[in-house]
């Protein structure tokens, strides 16, 4: 089944933190066509309020990392970790339109400041993978 065209801008999530926003560089699938996300963080730095622009479509919504914490013992004292993993998004459109997007960050406790891989699913059958 041939997937429809589809023309895509920047993405954007935005971050009040020390960040600076970063852009994650992809293609939609099946093409040669680029596909550029803007992410800036928004209060938290495990927790991203997202927003995207494709076509004449502008997606707005949350992402969030996940998370673990664990109690271990140093000595006689208990002591609590906390990591944090892969993050997932899901971003409504303008349009009714819906992004999923999943992300697997190579240095979680930095995002997608470290660098990693991603994808986003488009309700119309389009994927854009991401590299960053």
């Amino acid at each position: 089944m041939k997937k429809p065209a589809l023309a895509v801008a920047a993405s954007t999530i935005l971050l009040t933190a020390c960040y600076q926003p970063t852009t994650l560089q992809g293609k939609i699938r099946g093409t040669n066509r680029p596909a550029a996300i803007l992410f800036e963080h928004q209060q938290f730095p495990h927790a991203h309020i997202l927003t995207a622009t494709i076509s004449d479509e502008t997606f707005h919504g949350k992402g969030v990392q996940d998370k673990t914490d664990t109690f271990g013992h140093i000595g006689t004292q208990t002591t609590f970790f906390t990591t944090y993993g892969n993050e997932t998004a899901i971003l409504h459109g303008s349009r009714g339109s819906t992004l999923i997007c999943h992300f697997a960050y190579d240095n979680p406790s930095s995002g997608p400041y470290g660098g990693g891989i991603g994808k986003c699913d488009h309700t119309n059958g389009i994927t854009i993978d991401l590299i960053f």
